[in-house]
């Protein structure tokens, strides 16, 4: 992953903070399937799955561009461009846009659920409903779905 050690999310990726839960489960898979990101952050967990031969693709969704760009370049160094669809938006019950609450030097303390954060700022993402959710996920395999849990 580039490095970013002023971000706290990306320390908890390199130190294990996430646990070793979901990435036991990917390297595990052992039938064909698809990984789907929502809120991939930096693409931890998009980087997991892809290393996985029964992977065939993965779709991430990351709606702050900073972050994206950050996910961008994970997948580019990691050489998996061809094996991933990066979509630089939010998951929502509407389409549209909204507004995200960003806390500094933390990416994955990002949050769309209209509460304030101490010290965030905020900016105007785009986001997608399940209708247009279901046009970029393929129907003929196996998808494994995960998302970014939001912070307390």
């Amino acid at each position: 992953m580039h490095e970013n050690w002023d971000d706290a999310t990306f320390r908890m990726c390199v130190f294990g903070g996430h646990g070793t839960g979901l990435s036991t489960i990917l390297a595990g898979m052992k039938t064909p399937f698809i990984f789907v990101d929502i809120g991939a952050n930096q693409g931890l967990f998009s980087l997991l799955a892809a290393q996985n031969q029964n992977c065939l693709s993965v779709i991430a969704f990351e709606p702050v561009p900073d972050t994206f760009g950050l996910l961008h370049a994970n997948i580019l160094n990691a050489g998996l461009q061809d094996k991933a669809i990066l979509e630089m938006s939010a998951i929502s019950m509407e389409s549209g846009t909204t507004k995200i609450e960003m806390q500094p030097k933390h990416s994955g303390g990002a949050t769309i659920s209209g509460r304030s954060l101490d010290g965030a700022s905020s900016i105007q993402i785009k986001t997608i409903c399940a209708k247009e959710l279901a046009q970029i996920l393929p129907l003929t395999n196996d998808i494994l779905i995960t998302h970014e849990p939001q912070p307390a």
